[in-house]
């Protein structure tokens, strides 16, 4: 008899305890601002904290945690099936295929660009674009690496392949893109790989201490945009889940996220690059509305 009761017991402590968890959304952030400002003055401002709380809003239901991550140790979270966890933003890696489920695309990033300092622009004849292969190979110019970074398949694999040269350094902190900056300028590294926003975040929110005016080169035959999606755990609550938030990816929605991610670019040319971008990649759901 007492086996029994012990039984039905555990039966509905089980039932009970999964139905409390699939309430629940564990939320993993990036820490990497501007796309989420995790700390001090500007805290909450960035295109995915503002993500975050639309989709928030949009499951009013479930018990929101949010959890700050690196990449690297996202991309060990992308190879596991536990349940009840989500990215705010993330670009689709190929490593995450198996065990997670992706929403519709949100936005897409444009390629990251190289940024040098004036001196190093100049001994390269000021150019718009540069082929990535010539600088990595170039002894003399020390490129900055931090580690765990993704760009695109064909960057990382240039990156990979001689990355423990003398003319790379790599680093891995929790503020790798300011820390990389400040050895830019203090000469340690001559170029370093960067997406818009984490550039002119520094300089808008005043991070560095200084006002160096960087240069920016484009890369040669590299033109990607990678899209950015929510994504959850492949699993049925995962996928409920993302089912309810692609009812709310509407035009209007990316738009408004879209405005979140231009105030982060300095210049006036850049937020119309990156308005223009995005009109483009995504002019058939635009025209659909309109």
């Amino acid at each position: 008899m007492f086996t029994r009761f012990l039984l039905l017991f555990l039966l509905f402590y089980s039932a009970f305890s999964w139905s409390e968890s699939a309430k629940q959304i564990q939320w993993f952030q990036y820490d990497l601002p501007p796309y989420h400002i995790l700390r001090g003055q500007y805290i909450g401002k960035g295109p995915l904290d503002y993500m975050l709380r639309l989709w928030q809003q949009t499951l009013p239901e479930y018990q929101h945690s949010a959890l700050p991550v690196n990449t690297t140790r996202m991309l060990r979270e992308f190879t596991s099936n536990r349940n009840y966890r989500c990215i705010t933003g993330s670009f689709v890696f190929p490593i995450s295929m198996e065990n997670w489920v992706w929403s519709k695309p949100i936005y897409v990033e444009p390629p990251a660009v190289i940024v040098t300092r004036q001196d190093v622009w100049k001994k390269l004849k000021r150019p718009d674009s540069i082929d990535f292969d010539s600088l990595l190979k170039n002894p003399n110019l020390i490129f900055g690496h931090f580690d765990g970074r993704i760009y695109s398949g064909e960057i990382d694999q240039k990156v990979q392949s001689i990355i423990n040269n003398n003319n790379i350094i790599t680093i891995a902190t929790h503020a790798s893109g300011e820390s990389l900056m400040k050895m830019l300028h203090r000469r340690r590294v001559d170029y370093i790989l960067e997406y818009l926003p984490e550039i002119h975040w520094l300089a808008l929110s005043k991070q560095l201490g200084y006002t160096e005016d960087f240069a920016t080169i484009k890369l040669k035959n590299h033109t990607a945009l990678m899209a950015v999606h929510v994504g959850c755990v492949k699993t049925k609550w995962g996928a409920g889940i993302i089912n309810r938030l692609n009812q709310v990816i509407t035009v209007d929605t990316q738009k408004s996220i879209w405005h979140h991610y231009e105030q982060w670019l300095k210049k006036p040319a850049l937020k119309k690059y990156f308005h223009d971008v995005q009109v483009n990649h995504f002019k058939e759901l635009i025209d659909a509305v309109e």
